[in-house]
């Protein structure tokens, strides 16, 4: 059986220690999570693999977050061919959530198992442009789960947590309500908190609430009582204007989340809002975050939402 050298061992445990200690001074010297740069490095032990690999990424890491107006990919990914590269991207402080590597082999060592960790993976090319595909699908989940929980406890280190045992009690969900939101309405039917910093052109704002349904068309009736939340709460500066669904671009939805856009009827505002539901008992509790902030991107927002609520 082909076995590692004794360089590659200490390559890779060279890359684990780099990488922990990268990971770990970026989370202890902020409370939020870079989730804008949240990167997926490719090592591909071959370079003329590197087009297919490429053409793969586009359609799995990189492909467009769905449910924003702008196209954003789900992850910045790289592809580098040597050690020396992997390196130097660790090196550059970015949040870099995994190393894939593709290896051209045409035998898997076993005992290469015992050599990888949480952030290095190595994916097998045998020929078979569908099997790397559905295997980069699948490696595609276990990062996007990994960067939630990551911003999620980042979060969770300085986060309101009086607040986070009633909304427990009231609606039957465990989210994380960071410091920065300060709450506006706190009662057994709705919870409504506002980041707004003085600073910046940014408005964030998270509200929960529950609701009896049926289970006839429940997606109509969770956007329903959204949008009805919208046009209760979110009033705009002008009389007769309030924030509404955008209705000419279509949400999407996937495993209890809505991704959507509103805008601020009779204003000309406008953003992104993230929506996760849960059946508690007979009720579905809905949580939203709803961000307005026209000069940047929106990635880090819907993330930090997903993880949060």
């Amino acid at each position: 059986m082909k076995k590692y050298s004794l360089r590659f061992s200490i390559t890779v445990a060279s890359f684990i220690l780099l990488f922990l200690s990268c990971t770990e001074n970026s989370i202890e010297k902020a409370n939020t999570f870079k989730v804008e740069d949240s990167q997926v490095i490719f090592f591909v032990e071959d370079s003329s693999l590197n087009v297919i690999v490429d053409s793969l990424i586009q359609i799995t890491f990189a492909s467009p977050i769905e449910g924003l107006l702008q196209s954003e990919p789900l992850f910045s990914t790289i592809i580098v061919n040597s050690a020396a590269e992997v390196t130097n991207e660790l090196n550059k402080q970015k949040n870099v959530l995994q190393v894939i590597k593709i290896i051209s082999s045409t035998t898997e060592d076993i005992n290469s198992q015992s050599l990888e960790k949480d952030f290095l993976l190595s994916v097998y090319w045998k020929n078979d442009i569908k099997k790397l595909y559905e295997k980069l699908k699948k490696l595609m989940l276990i990062v996007e789960k990994k960067e939630l929980e990551l911003i999620r406890k980042s979060f969770s280190r300085n986060s309101q947590k009086n607040i986070q045992t009633t909304l427990l009690k009231n609606f039957g969900v465990k989210t994380v309500i960071p410091k920065k939101y300060k709450t506006e309405i706190e009662s057994d039917d709705l919870f409504l908190a506002t980041y707004d910093p003085p600073d910046k052109d940014e408005i964030k704002k998270i509200f929960i609430f529950s609701f009896n349904y049926d289970k006839t068309d429940l997606s109509t009736q969770v956007l329903a009582n959204v949008d009805s939340v919208f046009k209760t709460y979110f009033m705009g500066e002008e009389k007769g204007t309030h924030v509404t669904i955008e209705k000419n671009l279509p949400v999407v939805y996937n495993n209890s989340i809505y991704r959507g856009l509103w805008k601020l009827k009779g204003g000309f505002m406008g953003g992104v809002f993230v929506i996760k539901t849960y059946k508690v008992s007979s009720k579905i509790t809905v949580c939203v975050g709803l961000v307005f902030d026209p000069a940047n991107t929106k990635r880090m927002h819907v993330k930090e939402f997903e993880a949060i609520l």
